[in-house]
């Protein structure tokens, strides 16, 4: 899914409190985060819990800063990268760990 329709679940479940998704986040990996709280400032108060299956990033302090801002109260986030359709999925699983 994409960044806004991973702020849309959000929206619509808002005692959402784990997730598991696949997110391209290659919208928010090609530019920073803008110094205004994306999405009118929404923040999801609930989800505690995120587990990320995910195509590569190059800038995870990019997305780190929009989890931030979208879901504050997440403690754990997980990731899954699969290593049979990934030649550089160890260097790349490193970035969320």
């Amino acid at each position: 899914v994409t960044p806004n329709a991973f702020v849309s679940l959000l929206q619509h479940c808002p005692h959402l409190v784990s997730v598991a998704v696949i997110i391209n986040w290659t919208t928010i990996d090609k530019q920073d985060i803008s110094s205004d709280v994306p999405y009118q400032g929404f923040a999801h108060k609930a989800l505690s819990r995120a587990f990320f299956g995910s195509p590569r990033i190059r800038h995870p302090t990019r997305i780190a800063a929009f989890i931030s801002a979208v879901a504050p109260k997440v403690g754990s986030i997980s990731s899954w990268i699969d290593t049979r359709d990934h030649p550089n999925a160890e260097k790349h699983y490193t970035r969320w760990t």
